[in-house]
């Protein structure tokens, strides 16, 4: 059981300022908003995650790599207007819960990059939710929390490139 955190207050004004922010760097499509920042991440332990639930994406973004920017020491791996990630999947919670919360644990990485075991403390009111496929060299487990903190089965069910108007409603996270 992984007991999902709530997301304090100023987390969530924080978001709110963010997101003028985060749609300029986007690319100021009518496509999803991306809405991950490191508050949002909550430590877990990748032994408490059953594979058999989960779906593993194999990283195939060639634009860039998760080093930092030279000139300005920001991730540039979400920022698609200055080269980064692009490449998402489809991902379908199949339950029918409230809302749940998507997670990930990268099995490999490229090298200089930091293998994560985490979980998004966003609800997902939606039965389906976009992920980044990273870059070339990551393979990453995604999985799916309850709000009782019980794994649920997590399906891939397409995949595309932000701003292809696809998915425009599904949450980018």
């Amino acid at each position: 059981m992984i007991k999902v955190k709530e997301l304090p207050r100023s987390a969530s004004i924080a978001d709110q300022v963010m997101w003028p922010l985060m749609f300029v760097l986007g690319g100021m499509k009518r496509d999803s908003i991306q809405e991950t920042h490191f508050w949002h991440n909550q430590a877990i332990t990748k032994s408490e995650i059953d594979p058999l639930l989960s779906v593993v994406v194999v990283g195939d973004d060639e634009r860039t790599s998760v080093k930092t920017n030279r000139v300005f020491p920001l991730p540039m791996f979400h920022m698609p207007i200055l080269g980064g990630w692009r490449n998402y999947v489809v991902l379908h919670v199949q339950s029918d819960v409230r809302y749940w919360h998507v997670g990930w644990i990268h099995r490999a990485c490229p090298p200089g990059s930091r293998l994560l075991e985490t979980v998004h403390r966003l609800r997902i009111l939606d039965r389906r939710v976009k992920v980044l496929t990273q870059s070339v060299g990551f393979v990453t487990e995604y999985f799916a929390i309850s709000p009782l903190g019980e794994q649920l089965l997590l399906r891939n069910v397409d995949h595309g490139v932000l701003g292809d108007m696809k998915h425009p409603s599904i949450r980018l996270l």
